[in-house]
């Protein structure tokens, strides 16, 4: 896992296929360049037209960067491929107490940067949409980050404890929990759920300790879940 991440959702404002295709195309040559440092494209010669890439991490190296793509359900109706939708891509039912706003959901296609150098990531996103920015204009974004320490431990969260979420580590576990069951195109693929979750900092720093505790379940000092051995949490 590294330590920022840069994610954005577009609209589809065009039912051109042709047009989505390239762009599609694009973006995977932007890629390739992008996780290997480069620049996205060379200039031409005429200086009166904009640079091809915006510049702001010459001589950066990638810092581990990837990237993931991916399309919503209303990308394939906007397109007329429903046909292609898989049975299990369906909209999340509503959860207890949430409180959705339009501006936060929806939207058609996402794209998932994540670097060790914030610029990095924020230079990513920032090129690929600047070239499809009249097809797929921005809806919304989120900007994040992670103290991952050695990359072997959970991260402690901003309430200061470890929730007890975990990357799956064995091949079993991608092939149950994380690769889609599909032959088709989705197949080497998978779901993706994303939420923005409010964390009203203040009040839970005025907390005490034993009620933040039971909030989760877990000790402070480790986070080990109540009844375990603090030792044994990692």
């Amino acid at each position: 896992m590294q330590k920022n991440i840069y994610f954005v959702v577009l609209d589809l404002h065009t039912t051109d296929r042709d047009k989505i295709i390239q762009l599609f195309k694009d973006w995977t040559d932007y890629s390739a360049k992008l996780v290997e440092g480069e620049l996205v494209k060379k200039d031409g010669q005429n200086a009166l037209f904009p640079p091809s890439d915006t510049g702001e991490t010459v001589g950066l190296n990638p810092h581990r960067l990837t990237l993931t793509f991916g399309v919503s359900a209303s990308f394939l109706k906007k397109m007329n491929l429903e046909n292609k939708r898989p049975r299990l891509f369906r909209d999340l039912p509503l959860f207890p107490k949430e409180q959705l706003r339009e501006k936060y959901t929806g939207g058609d296609i996402v794209i998932h940067a994540c670097a060790d150098d914030e610029q990095i990531a924020f230079h990513v996103i920032r090129n690929l949409i600047r070239k499809g920015r009249n097809a797929v204009p921005l809806r919304w974004s989120q900007s994040g980050f992670a103290a991952i320490g050695d990359r072997m431990e959970t991260p402690w969260n901003l309430f200061g404890f470890k929730d007890g979420t975990a990357n799956p580590t064995k091949e079993q576990d991608f092939d149950r929990v994380i690769w889609a069951d599909s032959k088709d195109w989705m197949e080497n693929g998978s779901y993706m759920a994303v939420r923005r979750i409010q964390m009203f900092l203040e009040t839970w720093d005025r907390t005490g300790l034993e009620e933040q505790e039971n909030t989760f379940g877990r000790y402070k000092e480790s986070s080990a879940p109540f009844g375990k051995k603090m030792s044994l949490m990692k």
